[in-house]
C-alpha cells in the first residue's frame, strides 16, 4: 500500500474506499492488488487479506486475465482511462453486467504506478435497455409486418411509412414515399379535407380520429381506405400517426349487397298483388326515413320477412348448380324441413331437383340469351321422390366485370293447376264427344220433323184438297165463300213460301203469316181487311210489325217485292 493516499490515514482511506457504491481496487504494474474495498471482497466471497498481494490472474483466472483484463490494464498504465462493459461472473452475485473504469494513478505526479479500477453493477439498467430494445424491435417488426399501412406525417410530408402502406398505394417500398407530400396519395376530392385534418392534428386542434377517404395509387387507380389517426411526439416534434386499411374490396361488396337488395326488391315486386302492396308500403316508408342507416335496417328486416314468409319459393343458386340461399317456402315445397337442410343436402341441382337434368340446360340457354326467363314450367323431384310441377321465374346477377355470379328467382308450385288442367282436358274431351252425339240426335230429330211436315202436307194435298174441290161445285153462295177461305188457308199451309217464313222467322204470329201470304199474292190492304174481317188500321199495324221483324224499317224497299225475293 506504499504511496497510496500518502497524505491521509488508513482510516480515511478505508472510509473512502468502503463508501463507494462500486467495487474499488488498486492494481500495480505487476498486476497485483494493493488495495480493495469491502464491496469487492463481498462480491468475491473473500477477506481483504485473501486478495491484497495476490495477482489479478489468480483471482479472475488466467484466460479472463489475458483476454480481457490485461489489455485494459496495459492501456491504463500507458496513460489512457479505459471504460469497458461486460458480463462477468462474481462468486457472490452470480452473472452480472458491469461497467468497469480503469483510471491511471501516479502518486508522485510523474510516472503511472497503479490503475484504480472501479466496477459498477449496471445489470438492471442493461436488462432495462435490452428489454426496451427488444420491445422496440418487436414494435418495429409489428409495424413492418402489420396488415395495416402505417405512416407518420410531419407538416404535409411523409416522415415514415411501412411496407404495407407502400403496397396499398402501389409503391415498391417506403423509400419511394418518405419525404414526399401526402397529396401524392390523395384523391383530388379529398386533398383539402385530409390536409386540414393532418395540420389540425399536429397543432393539437380537434380532428376526426377515424374516417374513410378515397386515395390514388401510383398507377392512378382509385381506392377506398379507412384511416385511424392520432398525434404523437417524435423527437420533440408533434407529428401525425395514421393507420390505413384498404377497404376497396369491402366497398365493392357493399355495392354488391346494395345491388342484391335492389334485385331482390325488383324480384319480389314482380310476383303477386299482395307482395306489390307490401313493396309499395316499403317504398313509401323508405322515402319518409331521414337516416340512411335506419332506412337500411328497416328495409332489410322487411325484405327478410318477405323472404321468410313468401308463399312462393325464393332462391339464389351458383352457375355450377348449388343453392346459395333458399326461403322456407321453397324448402317445404321440395320436402325439406329447413332451408339449411336444402342448401346443405342439394349439391347437384340438375340431378337432384329436375326430373330431367337436361331441362335445366334448356332453361340456362334461354336465361343466357335474354337475361331473364318468366314462368318456365318444369317437372321436379321432392326429397321423398315425389314428382311436382313448378313454374320458375329467374334472372342472372352479374359482377361489375359482366361475369355471371349467381341466379336469383322464384318458384311456384303448379302441381294442382296442372292436375286441374289435365282433368279439365279430360272433361272437355268428354263434352266434345257428348256434343258430337247431341248433334247427331238433333240432326235426326230435324230429319224426323221434316218427314212429318212432308207427310202432313202430302195428306192435305191428297186427302183434303180433293174434297174441297168437290165442295166448290156446290152453287150455294155461302158455301162458296167458306170453301174459298178454306182453300186459301190450305194453300197457305202447303205454300213453300209460308213454310219458309215459318221456319226462318219463327217470331211471326199466325195473323201476320196470313197477311204475309196475301201481300205476296198482291191483295191490297183494304181487300185484306175485308177478307180477314178487320179494320184497315189494324192491317197497317200488322204491316208495320212485319217490316220491323224483316229489318226493313228506314229502308226504301217495297214489302211485296221483298217477299217475292224470298220465294
Amino acid at each position: 500500500m506504499s504511496g497510496f493516499f500518502e497524505n491521509g490515514t488508513r482510516n480515511e482511506r478505508d472510509f473512502i474506499l468502503n463508501t463507494m457504491k462500486g467495487l474499488m481496487t488498486l492494481v500495480n504494474t505487476d498486476y497485483t492488488y494493493e488495495a480493495v474495498n469491502e464491496p469487492y471482497c463481498r462480491a468475491h466471497n473473500r477477506q481483504e487479506h485473501e486478495i491484497v498481494g495476490k495477482t489479478v490472474s489468480s483471482i479472475w483466472g488466467w484466460k479472463a486475465f489475458e483476454k480481457t483484463i490485461r489489455p485494459c490494464l496495459d492501456r491504463c498504465f500507458a496513460g489512457t482511462e479505459v471504460r469497458d462493459e461486460a458480463w462477468i461472473e462474481l462468486p457472490a452475485l452470480g452473472r452480472r453486467y458491469c461497467e468497469i473504469i480503469y483510471s491511471p494513478y501516479s502518486p508522485n505526479g510523474n510516472s503511472i504506478t497503479h490503475a484504480a479500477v472501479l466496477t459498477y453493477d449496471i445489470t438492471e439498467r442493461k436488462q432495462a435497455e435490452e428489454a426496451l430494445k427488444e420491445s422496440e424491435e418487436r414494435y418495429r417488426i409489428a409495424i413492418e409486418h402489420s396488415n395495416d399501412g402505417v405512416a407518420t406525417v410531419k407538416g404535409k410530408h411523409f416522415l415514415y411509412v411501412n411496407q404495407k402502406f407502400s403496397d396499398i398505394f402501389g409503391y415498391k417500398g417506403p423509400a419511394e414515399l418518405m419525404g414526399k407530400p401526402i397529396m401524392s396519395v390523395l384523391h383530388p376530392d379529398e386533398k383539402d379535407r385530409i390536409t386540414s385534418y393532418t395540420l389540425r392534428r399536429q397543432r393539437k386542434v380537434y380532428a376526426p380520429r377515424r374516417y374513410e377517404m378515397k386515395g390514388v395509387k401510383k398507377n392512378g387507380t382509385i381506392i377506398h381506405v379507412e384511416v385511424s389517426a392520432t398525434s404523437i411526439t417524435y423527437g420533440n416534434i408533434l407529428v401525425s400517426l395514421a393507420y390505413v386499411r384498404d377497404i376497396t374490396e369491402r366497398t365493392r361488396l357493399e355495392e354488391e349487397l346494395t345491388e342484391y337488395r335492389t334485385h331482390l326488391e325488383n324480384l319480389v315486386e314482380a310476383r303477386t298483388l299482395e307482395l306489390e302492396s307490401v313493396n309499395e308500403l316499403l317504398r313509401q316508408d323508405v322515402m319518409q326515413r331521414k337516416q340512411v342507416e335506419e332506412s337500411l335496417r328497416r328495409s332489410e328486416a322487411k325484405y327478410r320477412n318477405i323472404f321468410e314468409n313468401a308463399v312462393e319459393g325464393i332462391f339464389q343458386t351458383t352457375p355450377e348448380g348449388r343453392f346459395i340461399s333458399a326461403n322456407p317456402s321453397l324448402a317445404r315445397m321440395l320436402g325439406y324441413d329447413t332451408p339449411e337442410e336444402l342448401v346443405n343436402s342439394v349439391t347437384d341441382i340438375p340431378r337432384q331437383i329436375y326430373a330431367d337434368p337436361r331441362i335445366r340446360n334448356t332453361l340456362l340457354d334461354l336465361l343466357h340469351k335474354d337475361g331473364v326467363v318468366r314462368n318456365f314450367e318444369f317437372q321436379g323431384c321432392r326429397k321423398d321422390g315425389q314428382v311436382l310441377w313448378g313454374a320458375v321465374t329467374v334472372q342472372t346477377v352479374s359482377s361489375s366485370k359482366g361475369e355471371i355470379t349467381r341466379y336469383e328467382g322464384t318458384v311456384e308450385d303448379i302441381t294442382e293447376r296442372k292436375t286441374a288442367q289435365e282433368n279439365l282436358f279430360i272433361k272437355s274431351r268428354n263434352l266434345e264427344e257428348m256434343n258430337t252425339a247431341l248433334k247427331v240426335l238433333l240432326k235426326k230429330r230435324e230429319e224426323d220433323k221434316n218427314e212429318l211436315e212432308e207427310a202432313i202436307l202430302r195428306n192435305i194435298k191428297e186427302l183434303v184438297l180433293p174434297c174441297v174441290e168437290k165442295l166448290k161445285n156446290d152453287q150455294s153462295i155461302s158455301n162458296r165463300v167458306l170453301v174459298q177461305i178454306l182453300e186459301e188457308n190450305l194453300l197457305n199451309i202447303t205454300s213453300p213460301f209460308l213454310h219458309k217464313m215459318v221456319t226462318n222467322y219463327a217470331n211471326f204470329t199466325p195473323t201476320e203469316i196470313r197477311i204475309l201470304g196475301l201481300i205476296k199474292d198482291g191483295i191490297t190492304t183494304k181487300e185484306i181487311a175485308k177478307l180477314l174481317g178487320m179494320s184497315v188500321r189494324t192491317v197497317d199495324s200488322h204491316r208495320y210489325n212485319i217490316r220491323k221483324k224483316l229489318n226493313l224499317r228506314g229502308k226504301n224497299l217495297n214489302l211485296r217485292s221483298h217477299l217475292l225475293s224470298l220465294t
